[in-house]
């Protein structure tokens, strides 16, 4: 994943695909958790967390290290700005940070 954009108060389907080290897709079949957090900077309060043992996150193709992340309306619906991002694997006792970078949450003109 790279800098996403997302509309204050819209839904959104986030599609990641995860590969490891030398490029290759990531298996998620054995994963323990998937974790994606958001944070106006790194050491700030959490601002929001989807989890894939809470139903928010969704893998698509775990053979090919496909994930969809569920963001809803009123998950975003009071934030405008620039934030960070990143998303965690923990399997077997191991956190991995897959992915990390800035989600711009744009105001909307229709309320």
């Amino acid at each position: 994943m790279s800098e996403i954009e997302v509309y204050r108060g819209d839904s959104a389907t986030l599609s990641l695909h995860i590969v490891d080290n030398d490029g290759d897709d990531y298996d998620l079949t054995n994963v323990d958790e998937i974790v994606f957090t958001i944070r106006e900077h790194e050491d700030d309060d959490l601002i929001l967390e989807k989890k894939m043992s809470e139903g928010q996150i969704v893998i698509t193709d775990a053979t090919s290290g496909e994930c969809d992340i569920i963001i809803e309306s009123g998950d975003t619906q009071d934030l405008a700005g620039c934030y960070v991002y990143d998303v965690e694997i923990r399997e077997s006792g191991n956190i991995i940070t897959v992915a990390k970078d800035k989600i711009n949450i744009i105001k909307e003109v229709t309320h």
